[in-house]
């Protein structure tokens, strides 16, 4: 993916957190960009969102 289609990507998921009510932060969009480029596995998108919000999944 080229850093525009990134960007839109991004974008888009934002806009769809808005319709919520939400947003997606700097640093959810940092992780996004990481992700998008192979910086980084799912797993580690998925253990940063848990360090960055909590474990609000969990029992």
């Amino acid at each position: 993916m080229t850093d525009e289609q990134i960007e839109h990507c991004i974008a888009q998921v934002d806009g769809s957190f808005a319709m919520e009510g939400m947003s997606l932060t700097e640093e959810d969009k940092k992780v996004l960009r990481r992700f998008a480029k192979g910086e980084i596995t799912m797993e580690q998108v998925i253990a940063s969102a848990r360090e960055i919000y909590g474990h609000s999944n969990e029992k």
